[in-house]
């Protein structure tokens, strides 16, 4: 995946990116291929493959790219806050709900996973306190991930606001009572 500056390029990345959501709304995943993401995108094979391997790449980049705006504010600050980091969480959660349940429904959580694993830690190695962090955000990865999925298929889902409670109370232990 390209990985430079280049507007121009970073500009046709965005294009290819939402030309891959556009048509995953209508279509599954495994039926599209480079050439329609090209058609829609209105640019040529060149171009994508001169920026993308394949078309995961252009979904990783899509989801890593879109979370950034919700974790950036978090990065920035010197003490992060379990809050500040699910109510960021869980606001990308609420603005992407339709691509999430796309990515469920293609059986495409492990991708899921691998984006917010790689945006947790990008958070974490900011502000952990071992070197170690990769082990915590493949946990905490895991465990939001199956939460979105649970959620999306959850026929009585609770709000965004109760979700976002019920993440932090589990990730301050009082949701759960185990005892040492």
């Amino acid at each position: 995946m390209y990985t430079g500056s280049n507007a121009t390029a970073i500009r046709s990345m965005n294009w290819f990116a939402e030309a891959l959501v556009c048509l995953m709304k209508t279509m599954p995943y495994k039926e599209i291929v480079v050439r329609m993401l090209c058609t829609k995108a209105d640019l040529s094979r060149q171009t994508f493959y001169n920026l993308f391997k394949d078309k995961d790449e252009v979904l990783r980049y899509y989801l890593e790219s879109s979370a950034i705006e919700y974790f950036d504010e978090t990065k920035l600050r010197r003490d992060i806050k379990v809050r500040d980091f699910v109510e960021a969480f869980s606001e990308y959660v609420d603005a992407h709900e339709d691509l999430l349940r796309i990515l469920a429904e293609n059986h495409m959580e492990l991708l899921l996973q691998q984006a917010i694993a790689n945006d947790i830690n990008a958070v974490a190695c900011l502000h952990a306190q071992t070197s170690k962090n990769r082990y915590g955000a493949a946990f905490l990865s895991g465990a939001l991930t199956q939460i979105v999925i649970y959620w999306i298929y959850d026929e009585n889902r609770i709000s965004v606001e109760a979700l976002t409670d019920i993440i932090e109370q589990i990730l301050t232990g009082k949701h759960y009572r185990i005892e040492q």
